[in-house]
């Protein structure tokens, strides 16, 4: 015990011997020398300690034009310390040289972090909507040039690469699709070049649009769907007039995707990524009629005839043959006589009321108004 008390007065000792340059700030040197102060500008920080050391002949002083400091007379070989605490521009002057012999002491004033501004919780529908924000950082030090970054997203997206333009504030854009359903951490980072640095993070949610279809009484409700590119549809199996142990399937008819499977309360999900139509079935009910169609259209609505136009009375007519000709199918059709087949599929394009079923007399309707009501 006694042991470790003396080697606790021993350190303190040692520690209040050290010399004073080792336990202050930096020291920077000013050499005075005749009718001169080299360097004649210094710049420190707050805490540093300048020292002038008189290398001349002649008698010199170091004094603070607004007598912060005064050295007095100095000769050859004596120095002088003044330490700073506080930011600005300190002048100064030999008393004997004063229109000779001039300095000048700035001190930076500290440095202060930046200060990073970012928007609250983003949550996204994909993939009709997109992730946009502004991050910017404004800093106390007017001369100081910051820099705003994006240091990554947590997780990482497996698809998508989102985009950070501008210089501050600075752009954020990110469009991710279905399979990038879920939370991520987007951070950010402000940096002033000086070792100042804020960072700060943004909760994004990313959601799939999905549309539900019902396996019920032997039949797929809604028989056609209509979807969006990138967009998600799910399957549940909920019939009642399936007896166990009864399964029903959806099943792509070109092979696009399959479910196996699917008894009671089980769900299957495909996204569709491709423009078209894709008709599908439950394999052991298809001679049941169990079938259905999911429609991705990639054409605008009201261009029934696929012109490129705006709607007009082509689209009118176009419509209304598919509607009242039933001797011709939509396709996908079964036979090659292009005869007994639209060369170009209007159930999208003609379902001009929005109503996302097959286009009827009521969207006949809406497009003759919309063509002819000026």
């Amino acid at each position: 015990m006694h042991h470790t008390r003396w080697i606790l007065l021993i350190l303190t000792a040692a520690l209040l011997w050290l010399p004073a340059s080792s336990v202050r700030a930096t020291i920077h040197n000013v050499s005075i020398i005749d009718f001169a102060f080299s360097p004649a500008t210094v710049t420190v920080n707050i805490g540093d300690t300048v020292r002038w050391t008189h290398n001349g002949a002649f008698f010199h002083t170091t004094t603070s034009n607004s007598l912060i400091w005064d050295s007095g007379t100095m000769t050859n070989g004596m120095t002088f310390d003044s330490t700073f605490h506080t930011p600005g521009s300190f002048p100064y002057h030999c008393s004997f040289h004063s229109l000779s012999m001039t300095g000048t002491v700035n001190v930076n004033a500290p440095n202060v972090p930046p200060s990073l501004t970012v928007p609250g919780p983003q949550s996204v529908v994909v993939p009709s909507q997109s992730v946009n924000f502004n991050v910017s950082a404004t800093d106390a030090n007017p001369q100081d040039t910051v820099t705003v970054s994006l240091l990554g997203l947590n997780p990482t997206p497996s698809n998508t690469t989102p985009t950070f333009t501008g210089t501050n504030p600075k752009t954020f854009n990110w469009s991710p699709i279905c399979v990038e359903a879920g939370t991520y951490y987007a951070k950010f980072q402000a940096n002033d070049g000086k070792g100042g640095i804020d960072t700060d993070s943004v909760l994004i949610t990313v959601q799939c649009t999905i549309h539900y279809i019902l396996m019920d009484s032997l039949k797929f409700k809604p028989q056609v769907e209509t979807v969006g590119i990138g967009e998600k549809v799910c399957w549940i199996q909920q019939d009642p007039l399936c007896p166990s142990p009864c399964f029903h399937t959806t099943t792509s008819d070109g092979g696009a995707w399959n479910s196996d499977t699917m008894f009671t309360n089980d769900t299957f999900c495909f996204i569709f990524n491709n423009a078209g139509i894709y008709p599908y079935h439950c394999i052991p009910h298809q001679i049941d009629g169990m079938n259905g169609t999911i429609v991705l259209c990639a054409g605008t609505t009201g261009d029934v005839n696929a012109s490129g136009g705006a709607p007009n009375l082509q689209d009118v007519i176009y419509l209304v043959n598919f509607v009242f000709d039933k001797s011709r199918v939509s396709p996908p059709c079964n036979g090659t006589d292009p005869g007994t087949c639209w060369p170009v599929n209007p159930l999208c394009r003609g379902d001009v009321n929005g109503s996302t079923g097959t286009p009827n007399l009521q969207d006949v309707i809406y497009l003759v108004n919309f063509v002819f009501d000026k």
